[in-house]
């Protein structure tokens, strides 16, 4: 069992899933020091994208919503927080259909919030190497 596999078992997620981690940190990273170098680049754009999720839906801007949710949608799957880049996807489609609404919003804010918790656990333990 590789170190990351270790990780993978001894740490629990309920967002992030194992296969999908374990892909990004073998194939993409090679290493826990860029998983976490990563990892901190998507942290602080997180914020950011949510601020600009809402005011698009503020301003109904259909077309920029939906690059934001294709952005969100892109990096979540490639990190393996598959929810949500699940339901970035739904936005994404709804605002090429221009039926976004602003009731779409918490309900993505709430699992990019559960999902950064949840990396934040990751990258502890990848610093900590256990």
């Amino acid at each position: 069992m590789t170190n990351f596999e270790k990780i993978m078992c001894s740490t629990r997620f309920d967002l992030l899933e194992s296969r999908h981690l374990l892909k990004f940190i073998n194939d993409i990273c090679g290493d826990a020091h860029d998983a976490i170098e990563i990892i901190d680049c998507w942290l602080a754009e997180i914020p950011e994208l949510a601020e600009k999720m809402r005011l698009a839906l503020d301003a109904d801007d259909q077309q920029a919503l939906k690059g934001y949710a294709h952005t969100i949608k892109s990096a979540a799957r490639s990190i393996g927080a598959m929810q949500l880049g699940d339901l970035a996807e739904r936005l994404q489609y709804e605002s090429t259909e221009g039926r976004a609404t602003r009731s779409d919003v918490p309900v993505i804010k709430k699992c990019m919030d559960s999902t950064v918790r949840e990396l934040n656990v990751l990258r502890k333990a990848l610093r900590a190497g256990k």
